[in-house]
């Protein structure tokens, strides 16, 4: 899946603006703050229905105007085109697709797999587990069409069996939440495994051409002790659950712990490697998404030469070129990207021209 056109009114600082990228790599050069980084977000947009930025859709509205609409064409590999916009008025938001109403964000989601790499992408290493967690889950709803149903009904129950908590209910009071709880936790544990046994190659085989560490592991943590069955961590949980008023264990708590000598990432890795460990853990995924599913991701990568030299340039342009997919690069210096891209076949764009 690429996008074959984007066009923006009103989109942040862009007024009017159309673009026709090429389907595989496209490197948007231009100064600070001359919107390069406005344009990954309106492709973003366009496959998320909300910002990487922020939480709201009003403050991408262009000042002094009241709306602003995003519309792209994407084209699959048989050649079959559908067009999304993404609009938004004030407080009224407008998805489409073919002109036709979208109704749940999950539709548009499931349409592109678009993966997102920039000084963000930090916290897959040294933020707290709710990162990572999404990260793996990004990979597990676009693999298993089971698996958002199954964390819908999870966090229902969970939050069911939360408020119980917190009136100290009776722990056999709780057992109706519970027992949904459970069978969706057996569920969203099933296909988590599955998917982290598939991944764990692909991410291991990446870092050592990336980052050459030794015994940096990579390991998947269910959100409780698998020495016990979640059932009897209920149990054994429940005074100490009444108390905090919240549920400790179970699969909103996963994980991917990532660990060099038995010490966390984050305590011993540089700025530099952290952002590699990052890339590989992306670049992975997208691998094995398209292995087994047949999907391809689409790219955004926010300033690649930040905190990166010629040599690491050109191995994370090499590995993106391996996954044939298309790719949208941001740059202040085209230089140090265009010295490391020599047998790349490359889209140039200028973002003060365009705009």
């Amino acid at each position: 899946m690429f996008l074959t056109q984007l066009t923006l009114s009103n989109f942040r600082q862009f007024e009017v603006f159309q673009l026709k990228p090429s389907s595989g790599f496209n490197f948007i050069f231009g100064a600070n703050g001359s919107g390069k980084s406005s344009l990954l977000e309106a492709i973003y947009v366009l496959s998320m229905g909300r910002s990487f930025r922020s939480s709201q859709l009003t403050p991408l509205i262009r000042h002094h105007v009241t709306e602003f609409q995003v519309i792209g064409t994407w084209q699959n590999a048989y050649a079959r085109q559908f067009t999304v916009g993404v609009g938004r008025q004030m407080q009224l938001s407008d998805i489409r697709l073919d002109g036709q109403a979208i109704r749940s964000l999950r539709d548009l989601v499931s349409l592109v797999p678009v993966q997102l790499i920039n000084h963000d992408c930090f916290h897959l290493v040294d933020a707290g587990p709710q990162g990572r967690r999404a990260f793996l889950d990004w990979g597990v709803f676009h693999s298993e069409l089971s698996f958002f149903s199954a964390w819908q009904r999870y966090q229902r129950a969970l939050k069911q069996r939360n408020a119980g908590l917190k009136r100290n209910l009776p722990f056999a009071e709780l057992n109706l939440w519970q027992q949904e709880l459970l069978s969706q936790a057996e569920t969203i544990h099933a296909l988590r495994s599955q998917y982290f046994e598939n991944f764990l190659p692909h991410v291991e085989r990446v870092l050592t051409e990336l980052l050459a560490l030794d015994k940096l592991t990579v390991e998947y943590y269910p959100g409780w002790d698998v020495g016990m069955s979640l059932p009897a961590v209920f149990i054994k949980d429940y005074e100490r659950d009444c108390f905090l008023g919240h549920t400790q264990h179970g699969p909103h708590r996963a994980d991917i712990k990532i660990r060099v000598n038995g010490i966390d990432a984050d305590h011993i890795l540089s700025r530099g490697q952290q952002k590699l460990l990052s890339y590989a853990l992306l670049l992975a995924q997208s691998e094995c998404l398209k292995l087994f599913t047949g999907k391809d991701s689409v790219l955004l990568i926010d300033d690649l030469a930040a905190e990166l030299d010629r040599e690491k340039i050109q191995q994370v342009l090499q590995l993106l070129q391996k996954l044939k997919c298309q790719v949208f690069i941001t740059g202040v210096d085209e230089s140090l990207v265009l010295a490391a891209t020599k047998a790349i076949d490359l889209s140039m764009f200028h973002v003060e021209q365009l705009g």
